[in-house]
């Protein structure tokens, strides 16, 4: 039934009522993403525990589930969806929702057809727009603070090829696909419906007109706004640290301008950056390199307390093969330094990196504990007691509590 029949059907939002309809579920593309909706999970006060794999011993109010499809072809990323969706499917919950990327990065299409199929729903209302950080959808055109998101510096070159700024090219819309552009008064009956959304607001009533007979996809701020009409499941007085602990290794290895920028002030301010070595990439120096990267990081971390590794200038041929190889030598690295070191706090920019990292020291399950921002959430470490990851997005701000200023 399309949700313009629906408009007089509702979640049940009642906080009596929501106690008995099972937990909320979320399946994100990426790791920062997933924890971002963990940090509202924590500001509307649910118990949030979020996990890299599916367990038996699911708990708390919201589930959240961070895949690595993002990163993924498309047949391994689906592979992905799909075993996650099949699991959660009859479990007990009030609603599903799938936490894709704001400006259409991975497999964003497939992703919803495929999980429509799965779920067995003839429509998914999806609204990847966050207006609360100048991402806005306004007919049809994806704006990126006020300019269109292909002119706006957002993407590299090659994104920008044979695209405009408009949701259909975005998404990669064929003549065949069921996909159609609307405002919240607008009505589609069928397929993937991409809501127009310049402020929030118009996010509002896209979520007070959506309801469990859709499926519901998008960016943060849709997420909110979904949770803001279910209300505040406990108050919040849980008294939080203004600071991280001493003993802490930042992981920066995105390519995005807030990131460089961020870097170079930081090391105005005093701070102490170990780039990854220039040629850890050449075979016949890699083990050298990696070990001797390592101890130099060790080393400060035990004199100076907080170092950053970060990614400058490397050697190697193969560029589109740089991304994936320099997330695994980050792992590597703190692989290398948790076997030498106690750390209290690793701080890892970038999804595909966080889960990277989490996959090469087999962390599973986390309890985000502080929202430091929107975005910026830091979580304990079930399997590693006195251990905290404070994970953002590349795109995102630093906040001057956990960085360098």
């Amino acid at each position: 039934m399309p949700w313009y029949l629906l408009l007089n059907m509702p979640f049940d939002c009642t906080s009596q009522n929501r106690d008995n309809q099972g937990m909320i579920i979320v399946i994100a593309d990426d790791f920062t993403g997933a924890a971002e909706i963990g940090g509202i999970g924590l500001r509307y006060g649910y118990e949030v525990n979020l996990h890299t794999a599916f367990s038996d011993d699911l708990k708390g109010d919201m589930v959240i589930f961070a895949t690595n499809m993002r990163a993924k072809d498309e047949s391994l990323a689906m592979g992905i969806l799909e075993d996650f969706l099949l699991k959660v499917k009859d479990l007990p919950n009030s609603m599903i929702f799938l936490k894709l990327d704001s400006v259409f990065r991975g497999h964003v299409k497939i992703t919803l057809q495929t999980a429509l199929k799965l779920l067995e729903k003839e429509q998914v209302i999806f609204i990847p727009a966050n207006p609360s950080l100048n991402r806005t959808i306004q007919k049809g055109i994806y704006y990126y603070h006020q300019k269109p998101l292909l002119d706006s510096g957002f993407f590299s070159k090659s994104m920008e090829e044979n695209r405009t700024s408009h949701v259909y090219d975005l998404i990669e819309k064929k003549e065949h696909d069921k996909i159609a552009v609307a405002s919240s008064n607008e009505s589609v009956s069928q397929g993937i419906v991409i809501g127009n959304t310049s402020t929030v607001k118009e996010v509002d009533d896209w979520a007070n007109t959506s309801n469990n007979e859709n499926l519901l996809a998008g960016g943060a701020n849709f997420f909110e706004a979904l949770i803001k009409r279910i209300g505040i499941k406990n108050k919040n007085d849980r008294h939080f640290s203004k600071f991280l602990g001493e003993k802490r290794l930042y992981i920066c290895g995105s390519a995005h301008p807030n990131s460089k920028h961020a870097i170079q002030e930081a090391a105005r301010q005093g701070a102490i950056i170990h780039n990854m070595p220039e040629r850890i990439f050449n075979h016949l120096e890699t083990e050298k390199q990696m070990q001797t990267w390592t101890d130099k990081i060790i080393s400060d971390i035990k004199e100076h307390s907080s170092v950053i590794a970060a990614v400058d200038r490397l050697e190697f041929r193969e560029k589109d093969e740089l991304p994936d190889l320099i997330e695994k030598a980050f792992a590597r690295l703190v692989c290398m330094v948790l076997e030498n070191l106690k750390l209290e706090e690793l701080v890892i920019e970038g999804g595909a990196t966080a889960f990277a990292i989490m996959s090469e020291i087999n962390y599973t399950k986390f309890s985000p504990e502080q929202e430091f921002a929107p975005g910026v959430i830091r979580m304990r470490v079930e399997e590693e007691k006195g251990l905290f990851i404070t994970v953002k997005p590349g795109s995102y701000q630093w906040q001057n509590k956990i960085w360098f200023s």
